[in-house]
């Protein structure tokens, strides 16, 4: 319990997160940009590698190489797998999965935000 609320209180904050970096992942990172050319977006996958930012902020990367363990949605935190760093969003989290995956375990979700995943796949096999 100790853990999590350190890491609350020093989450980085970031306007945006997208969670997974995808054809999806990235269709929204660019569209967020074209259209909020001034907002902050997070980019959240392992398979990505971390880097710089071009956030406007010397904190804030724009990609992370981290898997995301728990998502909390009254809080609009996002925790990561490493245990230490936590990301707040302040205006929308995007969950891009893949075409071919699956909707977020349960175990991540807040059950208080449950009947809000929606869960978009292509209707042609």
């Amino acid at each position: 319990e100790m853990m999590v609320e350190n890491m609350e209180s020093h989450a980085l904050e970031a306007d945006f997160i997208i969670v997974g970096y995808g054809s999806a992942g990235k269709s929204a990172r660019h569209t967020l940009k074209q259209f909020c050319p001034g907002a902050s977006v997070v980019v959240v996958d392992p398979f990505v590698a971390s880097s710089s930012n071009d956030n406007n902020s010397s904190t804030l990367p724009s990609y992370l190489s981290q898997s995301v363990t728990k998502l909390d949605s009254g809080k609009r935190m996002v925790y990561l797998a490493d245990g230490k760093r936590a990301i707040r969003y302040k205006h929308s989290l995007l969950i891009t999965s893949g075409s071919r995956g699956a909707p977020p375990p349960p175990s991540i979700i807040d059950t208080r935000a449950a009947s809000r995943v929606l869960e978009m796949r292509s209707t042609s096999i």
